[in-house]
């Protein structure tokens, strides 16, 4: 007589490892501001994200093989160009078919908000849920990351102006892995 267990499910709360952490931080500096502020690395650690994120990146690119970078170009390109697109192109239609108003809505508002990406998130996700490829995307979708998709898109398209220092000092900081951006 042979006995076979059940496969418990386990239960996973997608984008936990990153959600559960961000939250836990969230109630301590809400309800007790001061006990993350206390010198040494610990206050740089509690108020600025630009050391974080340059290790999430360094993390990332770490795990990224080489034979996977073509797909992981492929897959994150096609992320970045459809949501890009999608946002620039009813951001747009708004702003000039429909006088700049949807629901109350801007064009500025619309590109802004569908083209921005939170990509802990979805690196937290994708490390649940998805694949090797899908990890590694997430260098590539980092590019979409600023306001300088929406600065360009009303720019070119005339329904804004923006002096040429303006959208460099807007893309310099990340791009050139300050953090500030």
């Amino acid at each position: 007589m042979s006995s076979t267990k059940k496969a418990k499910k386990k239960f996973s709360i997608p984008g936990g490892n990153i959600i559960i952490p961000m939250f836990i931080g969230a109630c301590i500096n809400s309800l007790f501001p001061s006990w993350l502020k206390i010198g040494g690395f610990t206050t740089p650690l509690a108020q600025g994200s630009g050391a974080l994120v340059g290790a999430f990146l360094f993390v990332i690119g770490g795990s990224i093989s080489f034979r996977s970078t073509g797909a992981a170009i492929k897959r994150g390109g096609t992320i970045i160009l459809t949501k890009v697109i999608v946002a620039v192109a009813l951001g747009l239609f708004v702003g000039k078919v429909l006088n700049n108003n949807f629901l109350g809505l801007s064009a500025l508002a619309i590109i802004g908000a569908m083209s921005c990406a939170n990509n802990a998130m979805y690196a937290g996700i994708v490390h649940d849920f998805g694949d090797n490829i899908d990890e590694a995307a997430v260098g590539i979708t980092i590019l979409a990351v600023g306001p300088y998709i929406t600065m360009i898109a009303l720019a070119s398209s005339g329904l804004a102006s923006f002096s040429l220092i303006t959208l460099v000092a807007t893309i310099l900081p990340p791009a050139s892995g300050d953090g500030a951006g």
